[in-house]
């Protein structure tokens, strides 16, 4: 290997004349002759094709030697990465956006050693990296920024390093990397910025690189939603990373998306007005997904060989699990999900969905596989509700699928029982007061009132209290027993009426009695 610092290619050396570069952490301004070197690279990939792709040919050449023609293409860059392990191509800091062709076209370039955009500047051009291949090396486009023209990698290749887009920014323009081929290490975007109405990965094959967008933000530069497509790619044994991203008005696409071993952490920090579709994705590792999702979500035909955990995800939209597929019971431990959309009948809500009684259907089958009791509780409470019109059209069962819902919730409320029983009290009390105004002295009609409710409020407890038999001698009468008799020797008819009404009034504290303990059990989970 020829490392003179004469030779053509020693712009391209790591430590060439212009010494050590500045590490992308450092923040450091390039020297005089760094600059210089950037200016000649960037003078020489925005030259004639030709220039550039002779330049390339006779660095491979002068660095693997008789080796330059091995046919298999694969080993052939494995050994030109190997060799020129030493070389970069630096355009750190360049502003593309200052050449009077705002076109750009690299597509089918060859880069074929590590190459760097590190800070570069891409103002309203539009950037063709189509089919272009990056095998030489890593790849850094840290904190480059793209503003108002696009920029396609379309088909390109990378491979033999890894690729960095460490605190990007891209506004206002599309990104698109549909077809393209990630044979690296790690694909990183880590705190990326994009304001971008398309950011595509369609049919993108990451082979085993560990993909990164930790902490990344996505927004929509528009009224119209951000599209961010993973659309029928593929992933390798490497995880897929999505934790503490943001993304705020977005249409989130992992649909048909294939996951090998190394599975997918979707873990974002903030989703807001952003829909988020895993329909026929297939994971072969496991599937971790939680944060609160504002808008439709939907996992249909889902397939999960690993664990798939949806610990406290918070849907404000019934998240669509069916057909979903699961080798392991999923675990839904804490996940929140909305009652379905009523519409008003009358005085009878009916259920406005169809298709709701099956979503809920499919999340009680999960929460019953994981034996989660509670869950499987609260998702039968809002399939219940979700039948009303739908399964159940019966005025009659309506009528007492209304009652069971008010006053339990469907079994699932401790409160509302408790609640019932209140206002049983309480109610009851004012009626008997009302209807005993005749009978009894004002002062002595409101506790009479309380008293006679709160024996019939709770079934069982008016046994509890003696009613009879009922001595000559008036001082062996208690006050309740003494303002009784007076009330049926005064008035004999609001006597039979306080009876007839106690009557209903017993049967209510029957039922409030049944949900409650249901209510218990269902809350400590007692057979």
């Amino acid at each position: 290997m020829n490392d003179n610092p004469a030779s053509e290619f020693e712009d391209w050396l790591i430590e060439g004349p212009a010494g050590k570069w500045p590490e992308p952490w450092e923040g450091k301004e390039l020297s005089v002759e760094q600059k210089a070197i950037v200016e000649r690279n960037a003078k020489l990939l925005l030259g004639k094709r030709g220039h550039w792709d002779n330049k390339v040919e006779r660095f491979i050449r002068h660095i693997i030697g008789a080796e330059f023609r091995v046919p298999d293409e694969v080993k052939r860059w494995k050994r030109i990465a190997s060799h020129a392990r030493t070389y970069c191509i630096r355009f750190d800091g360049f502003d593309f956006g200052k050449n009077a062709d705002r076109t750009i076209d690299l597509r089918g370039y060859t880069f074929p050693c590590s190459v760097s955009f590190i800070d570069t500047v891409f103002a309203d051009n539009e950037v063709n990296f189509s089919e272009a291949s990056f095998r030489g090396g890593d790849v850094s486009f840290d904190r480059m920024r793209a503003t108002g023209g696009n920029i396609a990698f379309e088909n390109a290749q990378f491979a033999n390093g890894d690729v960095f887009f460490d605190s990007a920014e891209f506004e206002d323009c599309d990104i698109c990397f549909d077809f393209a081929h990630f044979d690296c290490g790690a694909l990183i975007f880590q705190n990326a910025k994009f304001v971008t109405e398309l950011l595509g990965f369609d049919s993108t094959n990451f082979f085993d690189s560990r993909v990164v967008f930790g902490g990344a933000s996505f927004t929509s530069p528009s009224e119209e939603f951000s599209r961010i497509n993973f659309c029928n790619s593929t992933f390798g044994k490497q995880e897929i990373d999505f934790r503490t991203a943001s993304f705020e008005h977005c249409w989130l696409n992992f649909s048909g998306v294939k996951l090998d071993t190394g599975g997918m952490a979707f873990t974002p920090l903030n989703l807001i007005s952003t829909e988020v579709d895993f329909t026929d994705l297939s994971c072969l590792g496991n599937f971790v997904v939680s944060g609160s999702f504002p808008r439709n979500t939907s996992f249909r035909r889902l397939s999960v060989g690993g664990s798939a955990i949806f610990h406290q995800c918070e849907f404000e939209k019934i998240p669509d699990f069916r057909d979903a597929k699961f080798e392991r019971p999923p675990e839904v431990a804490g996940m929140q999900v909305p009652l379905p959309a009523m519409e008003r009948h009358g005085i009878i809500s009916l259920a406005a969905n169809d298709d709701d009684v099956a979503k809920y259907r499919k999340l009680k089958a999960m929460a019953i596989a994981a034996s989660d009791h509670e869950r499987d509780g609260y998702f039968f409470a809002r399939e219940m509700a979700a039948k009303r019109g739908i399964e159940k059209t019966d005025r009659f069962e309506l009528a007492i699928d209304s009652i069971y819902a008010v006053l339990s919730f469907y079994g699932q409320s401790i409160k509302r029982p408790i609640c019932g029983f209140g206002i049983s009290l309480f109610g009851f009390s004012l009626v008997y007061s009302f209807i005993l105004l005749s009978a009894l002295p004002l002062g002595n009609s409101p506790s009479f009132a309380f008293y006679y409710s709160l024996r019939n409020t709770f079934p069982f407890v008016n046994t509890l209290f003696r009613f009879a038999p009922e001595p000559t001698d008036e001082n062996y009468k208690s006050w309740f027993q003494a303002a009784l008799d007076r009330v049926y020797e005064q008035s004999p008819a609001a006597y039979e009426i306080i009876d007839f009404v106690a009557f209903f009034q017993q049967l209510i504290g029957i039922v409030l009695l049944f949900l409650l303990l249901l209510g218990l059990r269902n809350k400590f989970k007692m057979q």
